[in-house]
């Protein structure tokens, strides 16, 4: 099996009684005194001086009574309530429940996104599975995405960062040259085609930037788009703008992108926000907001006719 799910509201929604936070707490006092046994046995001979005892201990015993203090913490660690759970993961079974939504634990996988896997939310938004999940690359930051794959049959794409010195940069001409010459002529295990699509979707960073000519927005966020006119619309009507400016006020540092996966046909939608987000209200902010941009893709007849009907005949 590649995941546990469990539809709507979790098996277990991973509620601890606060004595047994208090003991694990207790516990992981007790293990740091274990290990610093094991490194620096001399601290109990110094420690039993001061309280009158001259004897001293044997190092090696010390350093034995360290190494099984520390499995044995270790050990009381995982079996108590609580051990298995991170505030993350009980943050992401609450609001499976609360928003209808399935909690699953997937297996750790390896694609062209990085490393992804472990606690996974699912929705079904207008016939489509939307998902919210974690990736994260060598070298970089884990992020936490929520993404919707679609047909489309306009050749749309774009992208909206946060207006900051450091955007300007990164989007700067002189700056995605360099990146998507690199890119044609990296090594590794890329093909052609690869490569050539990667430097492409990079290639819109430097275009020209889309005025989106609202007021909740205007200054906040870089937009860059292969249509600007269409890409206007789909980012301010239907509620988006309210929803991006709302997640804005929850949390600085987010991306938001479509662009097209020519391998399979479909192009992804994508909202990345950097690290390993907790914070519920964050999570909803961004769900919403991925869920009108898709409603508004529908409505201006960016998604392929029909494919609609189709997702939800699949989903069944």
């Amino acid at each position: 099996m590649n995941s546990t799910s469990v539809p709507g509201q979790p098996a277990d929604s991973g509620e601890v009684a606060p004595a047994f936070l208090v003991i694990r707490g207790i516990v992981g006092l007790l293990q740091f005194v274990c290990v610093a046994l094991v490194f620096a046995p001399g601290l109990v001979s110094l420690a039993t001086r001061q309280f009158g005892f001259e004897a001293s201990l044997h190092e090696a015993w010390v350093r034995a009574a360290g190494v099984a203090g520390v499995l044995l913490t270790a050990v009381a660690r995982v079996v108590l309530p609580g051990g298995g759970k991170t505030a993350r993961v009980r943050t992401l079974t609450k609001l499976a429940a609360a928003t209808g939504g399935t909690y699953r634990l997937e297996k750790r996988r390896i694609d062209q996104s990085g490393i992804t896997g472990g606690p996974t939310i699912e929705w079904t938004v207008q016939g489509y599975p939307m998902t919210l999940t974690s990736a994260s690359r060598s070298g970089q930051q884990a992020v936490t995405r929520i993404h919707v794959e679609i047909p489309c049959d306009k050749e749309l794409s774009f992208n909206v960062l946060p207006n900051n010195f450091l955007t300007r940069t990164l989007t700067s001409p002189k700056f995605i040259q360099a990146v998507q010459s690199n890119i044609q002529r990296g090594e590794g295990d890329a093909s052609e085609t690869d490569r050539a699509s990667a430097a492409k979707e990079i290639g819109l960073l430097a275009g020209a930037d889309v005025p989106l000519s609202h007021p909740l927005l205007d200054g906040r966020l870089i937009a860059k788009s292969n249509d600007a006119d269409l890409a206007r619309d789909i980012l301010t009507g239907g509620g988006v703008a309210e929803r991006m400016y709302d997640l804005c006020e929850k949390r600085k540092s987010w991306t938001l992108s479509l662009y097209s996966a020519e391998q399979s046909g479909v192009s992804r939608l994508s909202l990345e926000l950097q690290g390993s987000e907790a914070k519920p209200e964050v999570l909803v902010a961004g769900k919403a907001l991925v869920e009108a941009l898709l409603g508004n893709l529908i409505r201006n007849d960016v998604v392929e006719t029909g494919s609609e009907e189709r997702a939800r005949m699949a989903a069944r």
